[in-house]
C-alpha cells in the first residue's frame, strides 16, 4: 500500500495511508534507512491498534537482489553475501541469504554456477 510521510518524532514517522487517509506510524527501530518527509513510499501493515491507527513497516524491494545480481553478472563480477551487501540492500544478512536463495530458485538464469 502507498503511504505518505507527514511528520517525524523521536519514536518514528507519522504517515497517512493512501487513498483512505488512515493514520499510521513507522517506528524508528524498524527503519533501516532514513525517510524523507512529504514523500510516498510502499509499506505493509504490521498491526491494527485498538485506537484504529496502524503500525507500519517499509516494504522491501523484492527485486533488489535480483537486479544487483544481474548487474554484477553483466560486469562478470560475483555477488557476495556479507555485511556490506546487506547494508547496500537495506536488509539483514539473513534476509539477503533468503532472497538470494529464492531468486536462484525462481530466476535461475540470473545466477551462474561454475
Amino acid at each position: 500500500m502507498k503511504i505518505w510521510t507527514i511528520s517525524s518524532s523521536p519514536i518514528g514517522i507519522l504517515c497517512v495511508v493512501l487513498p483512505h487517509y488512515y493514520h499510521g506510524m513507522i517506528y524508528s527501530n524498524t527503519l533501516s534507512y532514513p525517510l524523507n518527509l512529504y514523500e510516498e513510499y510502499e509499506a505493509k501493515v504490521v498491526k491494527v491498534r485498538n485506537d484504529g491507527k496502524l503500525d507500519l513497516i517499509i516494504a522491501r524491494d523484492i527485486n533488489a537482489v535480483y537486479n544487483l545480481i544481474a548487474k554484477l553478472n553483466s560486469k562478470n563480477e560475483y555477488f557476495i553475501v556479507n555485511d556490506m551487501s546487506a547494508k547496500m540492500l537495506s536488509m539483514s544478512k539473513k534476509g539477503v541469504k533468503k532472497r538470494t536463495y529464492y531468486t536462484s530458485k525462481t530466476k535461475a538464469n540470473c545466477i551462474h554456477t561454475a
